[in-house]
């Protein structure tokens, strides 16, 4: 079955699809990045209550991973609904360049957006994550592990039963965030990869019809490494033999969210214009044997003329035709943002 090259057909309802975040954001009437931005103060100020009932705000207030915990929740909660409210959109965008049936690509998005939007499935790993969270924070304190003692020295001292309050309290906001931005990237990644495997409708421009799908994952792989590297140097700022894997587990998810659908797109491409461009050749060369044959020219260089204009072609489709969806400075800007988590870390180093 071919699909027809038309306009844009929405097979994925974007009502079926909200975070179990958006549900709740959904219960303010106000625009979600202003939601966001009171959510994170709500979160300081029960913090900064706490805090005044055991006379600890002094410390409370002056502490820099608070602030940098609270602008990581403003951010990844509001990019998380950003991306929400975009990607079923760029799904359904996109959809008109693949040459399979509407049911094909329906049950290729689907098998994966409903683990994607699975409320169950997340909110378990981010229970998961908060009880592992919690055991850590409690081994930091009994055992005194200096690696991931990364508030100032008074937040160490007797008595610690309120201040390992606040910062379990604002972990579980961290690590839910961490964890439901961290699963959907991987389902992502797997959708992605998926797509770029699928038959294409193929002509010169085609990559620039992917051009939304390499903006909207470039952009998520930004604000993924930009939000939790301000997060996670929240929790911990020295790089050692414990944070390390995790720091880099954090860079290789948004690397890949942007490079998988890269590549598989790429390799798609490339092979639809190899064989383009083995067609033509088959095409001059029978064009070439027929007109040599035909009494209507007389030498070579008549019939090399001739061909002139089918040997343009070849050179034109093979110069014009991109098989990446992306440019070197996107490149650029994501290795940058990627550096972020290095430069925060490595610096620690060098000040002390």
């Amino acid at each position: 079955m071919t699909y027809k090259h038309t306009e844009q057909i929405n097979l994925l309802d974007n009502k079926k699809y909200n975070f179990w975040l958006s549900k709740l954001f959904d219960y303010i009437p106000l625009p979600y990045p202003l939601t966001s931005f009171l959510f994170g103060i709500l979160i300081f100020t029960i913090g900064l209550f706490i805090s005044f009932i055991y006379d600890f705000h002094n410390i409370y207030i002056t502490t820099p991973e608070i602030y940098l915990g609270i602008i990581g929740i403003i951010w990844v909660s509001t990019c998380l609904k950003w991306g929400e409210n975009d990607y079923i959109n760029i799904l359904n965008k996109i959809r008109q360049n693949y040459d399979i049936s509407d049911r094909e690509y329906l049950d290729t998005c689907e098998k994966w957006l409903k683990l994607m939007y699975n409320d169950k499935l997340i909110l378990s790993f981010c229970l998961f994550s908060i009880i592992s969270e919690y055991i850590v924070v409690y081994l930091v304190y009994y055992f005194k592990i200096d690696a991931l003692m990364v508030f100032p020295d008074e937040w160490y001292l007797a008595p610690t039963f309120y201040k390992i309050l606040i910062i379990d309290f604002y972990g579980i906001f961290v690590v839910m965030l961490l964890a439901t931005s961290g699963i959907v990237l991987i389902f992502n990644i797997i959708l992605m990869n998926e797509l770029g495997k699928k038959p294409i409708f193929f002509y010169p421009k085609i990559a620039n019809k992917f051009k939304s799908l390499g903006e909207f994952n470039f952009k998520v792989s930004l604000t993924w490494l930009v939000g939790s590297s301000l997060i996670l140097f929240a929790i911990y700022e020295k790089l050692n033999i414990i944070t390390l894997p995790f720091e880099m587990l954090i860079i290789l998810i948004g690397f890949l969210t942007f490079f998988a659908p890269q590549f598989s797109l790429h390799k798609t491409l490339h092979k639809s214009k190899k064989d383009f461009l083995n067609k033509i050749d088959y095409f001059y060369e029978e064009q070439y044997v027929l007109m040599k044959k035909s009494s209507s020219y007389k030498d070579e260089m008549d019939i090399f003329i001739k061909l002139h204009e089918l040997g343009d072609l070849y050179k034109n489709f093979e110069s014009e035709t991109k098989t990446w969806i992306y440019d070197m400075p996107s490149m650029l800007r994501l290795l940058g943002s990627s550096l972020l988590h290095i430069i925060l870390f490595v610096s620690d180093f060098i000040i002390n």
